[in-house]
């Protein structure tokens, strides 16, 4: 299953490829998680563009909580989460 734009983001697979590097945001939050209409399904959307179904493993991921429909934050290294957004360094 490829991403949910067709595009590059993350490592692929069990291969040798390495993972793409993408740079930090410079408000603190790197990606979104996005629900796909049509697959019912989470993909994270990173503030450069680059989409991937995977949940990644560095930076601050926007959600939304399902019951209250409030945005929090969660810091995918850590497993911190917040309801309000990182500071830029935290």
């Amino acid at each position: 299953q490829g991403t949910p734009r067709g595009g590059g983001g993350g490592k692929k697979g069990g291969g040798g490829e390495e993972a793409k590097v993408l740079p930090p945001s410079p408000t603190g939050v790197d990606w979104c998680e996005v629900l796909h209409p049509t697959y019912d399904k989470h993909y994270y959307m990173h503030h450069t563009g680059v989409s991937q179904w995977e949940k990644p493993v560095k930076g601050w991921v926007q959600c939304k909580d399902k019951e209250s429909g409030k945005v929090y934050y969660v810091d995918m290294e850590s497993g911190e989460s917040s309801w309000t957004p990182p500071t830029v360094g935290r």
